[in-house]
């Protein structure tokens, strides 16, 4: 049963087509699409817009359609949208979506008010059942409601999941669903994601201190110190200096370094040897900042473990090829995005695969079949266009 109709019954009311109040608002776009990347529920917001709308970009501005992004100030603007978050009110945000040619976004107010006024709608589901909680209003063939392969499972019915199943959805699946309703021939039908990282979803910027520019980044922006590819103190204490730092190291940082940018350490990841000396890890601990050990897998982790009691070391374990599961898809046009930036030399890279090969950052790169690139892959989406 919809919970409209629950609602219904529990009051004793029947329902009705509504009645919604719009508010002229000024859209500089004659065609546009609406991207509405929030609801109430986090579970429900899905983490891959940007892979969409990179997906769908080509085919929009051929049409001359414009991406229009509602929400509140919080959300987090996705590139190349035109992002209204906190500038509406409800009855301006009802007139948007009263004129849009189609509504992309999670299961929300948003969907509901677009059926009210039979707009073609693009809508995700995943932690209630679709059918409960779908557009009541508008016609079925204006619809693509996409669920969630939950795996046999039953909705979890929580505001919040640790793994969010939402994610499940490819971005080529919304994609074409777009595409298909707003009738635009697309070449998306071959377009097939092979794997997904768990990090995948969240940003990483690196830095390997080979090199430092003046306000290279904005002031808020946090940085990976990867001390552990070049270990340069000098070049390495002015970006710890300049902006938060997680410092990523494998030998000791001569303490007087500390002095100069200990107010800006977020975090300390060391990867601890036999030969390192307990004294130091008491100078890290009394810096204020969390401090992360680690140990390779392959080396004697239960020695170290017995030789630091006070501290908890993890198991480095390298990620392979053979840890995904669709590696026989896996050919030589096969291509991957990486959520994580490395810098070197005032130049970004995808990976630190890339990096050791001169690669710099572009779209739809080729994978790079070495170690290095699948213990990392924990930050990619591998796919095949």
């Amino acid at each position: 049963m919809h919970l409209l109709e629950q609602y219904a019954i529990s009051c004793g009311v029947k329902i009705q087509s509504p009645h919604v109040e719009t508010l002229y608002y000024p859209i500089p776009f004659d065609k546009y699409i609406v991207l509405h990347s929030s609801s109430g529920m986090p579970a429900k917001n899905y983490d891959y817009y940007r892979d969409v709308i990179d997906l769908l970009r080509p085919y929009l501005e051929e049409n001359d359609i414009h991406i229009v992004q509602l929400g509140s100030p919080e959300d987090t603007p996705i590139p190349h949208c035109y992002f209204m978050g906190g500038k509406t009110n409800l009855n301006q945000s009802f007139y948007i979506l009263q004129n849009c040619l189609l509504l992309l976004g999670n299961d929300s107010f948003s969907s509901h008010v677009a059926g009210g006024f039979d707009r073609k709608i693009v809508s995700l589901y995943s932690n209630l059942f679709k059918e409960c909680c779908q557009p009541y209003w508008g016609r079925s063939e204006n619809q693509t409601l996409l669920q969630a392969d939950r795996k046999g499972e039953k909705p979890s019915f929580a505001s919040q999941e640790l793994d969010k199943v939402v994610n499940r959805i490819q971005p080529e699946a919304i994609g074409r669903a777009v595409l298909d309703l707003l009738g635009i021939n697309h070449t998306l039908a071959s377009y097939n994601t092979l794997y997904t990282g768990p990090d995948y979803h969240q940003s990483a910027v690196e830095v390997v201190p080979d090199f430092f520019v003046d306000n290279f980044f904005p002031n808020d922006q946090g940085i990976n110190l990867r001390l552990d590819y070049n270990f340069n103190l000098d070049i390495a204490s002015r970006w710890a200096f300049n902006y938060k730092t997680h410092l990523i190291l494998d030998d000791p940082v001569d303490p007087k370094y500390f002095n100069v940018f200990k107010n800006n350490l977020v975090k300390i990841s060391l990867t601890i040897k036999p030969d390192t000396p307990p004294e130091y890890l008491s100078l890290l601990k009394g810096l204020g900042c969390a401090v992360e050990l680690s140990a390779p897998s392959n080396g004697d982790i239960s020695s170290l473990r017995s030789n630091f009691l006070d501290w908890e070391i993890d198991e480095d374990t390298p990620f392979d090829k053979k840890s995904l599961d669709s590696t026989s898809e896996i050919c030589n046009n096969t291509k991957y995005q990486s959520s994580k930036t490395l810098f070197s030399k005032n130049k970004a890279y995808s990976s630190k695969a890339s990096w050791v090969k001169n690669q710099e950052k572009s779209p739809d790169e080729s994978i790079i079949d070495t170690p290095d690139f699948w213990n990392e892959s924990r930050y990619f989406r591998i796919y095949n266009p």
